[in-house]
């Protein structure tokens, strides 16, 4: 089959996070409508719980969700449309050869020259590593400052 159908079911809880506030119930899992009442009209009984996306053959998907209970009456965030958003992981790969060619200062340099502190100096090691690529907003600020102020290229990708 062409395509995979990633539903409710398929979630799997894969850190020590989930904390129980309401009820000893230590099944957690998410309500859909075949699940509450079987005997409706149109309901399926196999339960195949909520669909969340469909993926094509050599797709893969990475998710970390957050679930908080709440009704549309405290807030719109919990009305029954919703708003999602997404953010593409940044794949930030270092040319280590070439940045170990810098003096101490100019990693310092290049390492603040990144508006949202994508990268950190290691005094210990000497080596410029990727601290959080999420922060990254691709600005170029980091390639722009090491072709401008260092005379260097390619020092990340």
């Amino acid at each position: 089959e062409d395509q995979c159908d990633v539903t409710s079911r398929d979630l799997v809880l894969t850190s020590g996070d989930l904390v129980l506030t309401s009820g000893k119930n230590e099944n957690v899992m998410p309500v859909d409508a075949s699940s509450i009442d079987e005997d409706m009209e149109g309901i399926s009984d196999s339960n195949t719980g909520i669909l969340i996306v469909k993926l094509r053959r050599g797709q893969r998907i990475k998710v970390k969700a957050i679930a908080k209970k709440g009704i549309g009456k405290e807030h719109a965030k919990w009305s029954p449309t919703c708003g999602v958003t997404y953010q593409f992981e940044p794949s930030i790969t270092l040319n280590h050869s070439k940045l170990d060619e810098l003096d101490e200062k100019s990693k310092i340099d290049w390492v603040n020259s990144c508006p949202t502190k994508v990268y950190r100096y290691d005094e210990d090691t000497r080596q410029i590593e990727v601290d959080e690529a999420t922060k990254c907003t691709y600005c170029d600020e980091c390639k722009k400052f090491a072709k401008i102020k260092l005379d260097r290229q390619d020092l990340v990708s």
